[in-house]
């Protein structure tokens, strides 16, 4: 992986551009021209300070926030020398810039007033100190310090004339961007996690107790650039999603992670306004960095509507909540008031059950253990959530209120019960199971059927017998038929094959409506039962055994087999589609959009009557 460039001999770098999204509205306005970083604002809102290499020479500039618009827009230079003087920082009382230069060798933090006089160096050694950041009260400059001969940076403390040098962490890992909060009791930075470039991740340090506190639990992938919202409420950093970097903020408590930046390139080095309604950071499209503005969001502030994927796509995809860094949230159930939408995460180290209500994007926590809960559904009267989990020792189905109060296990049997819907009128639970399969190590030991639950006696009626899958059952409006993803062995154990089919309940009579699908899954019925809607990766063209991510589309189709109709052309890996769920008026599709490694929850608008199209 291609990380951000934290030894700043090497040139400003940001991953390439792979991902196409929507920009924030308003959208960020574009204050330079390439190769512009490290932006941050003066004490008074009123100018830019930051760093250039566009004389061929890393200096020092400050520029309006104007910056090169057609009104103009004043550009001051700092720092003339033929060294590299990088990484500004303003003193919260305006009267000095630390930064850093490699005047003496390796660099050092240096100081100097913000026209560029008095230039000090406040550290003398043989080692590089970087990213040098105030305190509060302007008494004091936090850096990261090297260690000397290897890769690892502490984290210390000197008065502002480069006195009383303290080290305030040392450990075995790589620390930086460390900066104080507003009030001076915390310290947040980025750490990478063993030492290991493809793991950073952000944290918070007690000033008075020394004690550490993650705020991202993200295997594999780069967390960075902290800094503080003015107010200390917010920590605003960048994270991966896919191959590129996005700003997101958290509470420093780990709380309420937000995605802020969506739209083409990588974004980065955010800084908030002193009074906190504007944010700037670098984006860095093919090479190209520049510094840009944006608003920064209330915090009411939800997700921004995204534009159609593809104008052959017969529905509208905007994302229904901010994705979570780097995690997986999934399997999106709204709810029948359509106030909320309850969903699973990783979020916290495991899957996990949250709901989020739609109007103020507030996330509300519904399972807390160390077991894996998974692909939660709301009762017909929105007052429980079905869901499976492995908390007994195997796979059970289990209820609780929509608060996620008092859970309870409905089937509590040795074997793995999975996928739970409810019926129309709420009395009895679809799911599929592999307790009729044959023993484990004999053939046909993974075999999964279909079963009915009725939750008045918890009586258990088997509904399908078939030596493979029958899967996401799901029941129609009127009880009366399910429809289903019935698999079926291929040459290649890597993409059976699998299509819908609908058993009419009372006379036990299967119809097969799709045919030729290599794999389809996640059936539903619409509200009004004109349409069921499933996931495939017809047209897919990611090798299973490579990846645990598919290119799958959604699809509608009638319960009679006509009218297919692909509704998300996601163009391949790494975009796709998929566990689709009708909204209770039948109006719009909530599901997952796979970018990459990441997976948020999207709704697509669905007009109900739609051309057919098979690809």
């Amino acid at each position: 992986m291609n990380l951000p460039c934290m030894f700043i001999a090497l040139a400003v770098c940001l991953l390439p551009l792979t991902l196409t999204a929507a920009e924030p509205d308003p959208a960020p306005r574009k204050l330079t021209h390439p190769r512009f970083s490290y932006p941050t604002w003066s004490p008074d809102g009123k100018h830019i300070l930051y760093e250039s290499s566009v004389s061929g020479n890393w200096e020092i500039y400050i520029m309006d926030p104007d910056g090169l618009s057609d009104n103009g827009g004043k550009i001051i230079q700092l720092t003339h020398n033929d060294y590299l003087d990088r990484m500004p920082s303003w003193s919260p009382d305006g009267q000095f810039i630390a930064f850093i230069s490699d005047r003496d060798g390796d660099f050092e933090v240096f100081r100097m007033r913000p026209d560029g006089s008095e230039q000090i160096q406040l550290t003398h050694n043989d080692r590089n100190e970087i990213h040098p950041y105030w305190t509060p009260d302007s008494r004091r400059i936090v850096f990261n310090s090297q260690v000397r001969d290897k890769r690892l940076y502490d984290i210390w403390i000197m008065d502002r004339d480069g006195a009383q040098q303290e080290k305030l962490l040392h450990d075995d890992d790589l620390n930086s961007y460390a900066q104080m909060s507003p009030d001076g009791e915390m310290i947040v930075f980025d750490k990478w996690q063993d030492n290991d470039e493809n793991n950073g991740e952000i944290y918070v340090l007690e000033v008075g107790t020394g004690r550490l506190s993650r705020l991202t639990e993200n295997q594999a992938i780069y967390d960075g650039y902290p800094t503080w919202t003015p107010d200390g409420r917010w920590i605003v950093y960048a994270s991966e999603v896919g191959d590129v970097f996005k700003l997101f903020r958290v509470r420093p408590d780990g709380s309420d992670h937000r995605q802020l930046t969506f739209g083409p390139g990588s974004d980065a080095r955010p800084s908030v306004s002193p009074d906190g309604s504007r944010i700037l950071f670098n984006r860095d499209v093919d090479d190209n960095i520049n510094i840009l503005v944006a608003d920064f969001p209330a915090e009411s502030a939800k997700a921004v509507s995204a534009t159609p994927l593809n104008p052959s796509v017969a529905g509208d995809v905007h994302p229904v909540i901010e994705p979570v860094i780097a995690s997986i949230d999934a399997y999106p159930r709204p709810s029948p008031d359509g106030r909320s939408v309850a969903f699973v995460s990783d979020r916290s180290g495991n899957l996990e059950v949250y709901s989020i209500e739609q109007k103020t994007g507030e996330t509300h926590r519904l399972t807390k253990n160390d077991a894996a809960d998974n692909m939660p559904e709301f009762s017909p009267d929105g007052k429980k959530i079905l869901f499976m989990s492995d908390r007994s020792g195997n796979y059970d189905i289990w209820e609780m209120k929509a608060d996620g109060s008092s859970p309870v296990n409905l089937t509590n049997h040795p074997a793995g019960d999975f996928r739970p819907r409810y019926s129309p009128d709420g009395k009895s639970v679809i799911f599929d199971s592999n307790r009729d399969a044959p023993p484990a190590g004999s053939e046909g030991s993974d075999n999964l059927d279909l079963y009915i639950l009725r939750l008045q006696d918890k009586k258990v009626r088997r509904l399908t017998s078939w030596p493979h899958w029958d899967i996401y059952g799901s029941f129609s409006p009127d009880g009366t038929q399910v429809a289903f993803s019935r698999s079926r062995p291929t040459p290649d154990p890597n993409r059976p094959s699998a299509d819908v089919f609908v058993q009419d309940l009372a006379s036990g009579k299967e119809t097969q409506l799709t045919f030729g699908f290599s794999y389809v899954g996640y059936t539903q019925w619409s509200p009004t039962g004109e349409w069921i809607v499933f996931a495939s990766d017809r047209y897919g063209t990611v090798d299973r055994s490579g990846t645990e991510l598919y290119d799958f589309d959604i699809y509608v189709i009638r319960p009679g087999g006509g009218d297919l109709t692909r509704l998300t052309h996601g163009g391949g890996a790494p975009e796709s589609y998929w566990r689709p769920s009708f909204s209770a008026d039948g109006r719009r599709i909530y599901a997952n959009r796979v970018l990459g490694k990441h997976e948020d929850l999207v709704v697509i608008e669905f007009p109900g009557e739609v051309a057919p199209a098979g690809s």
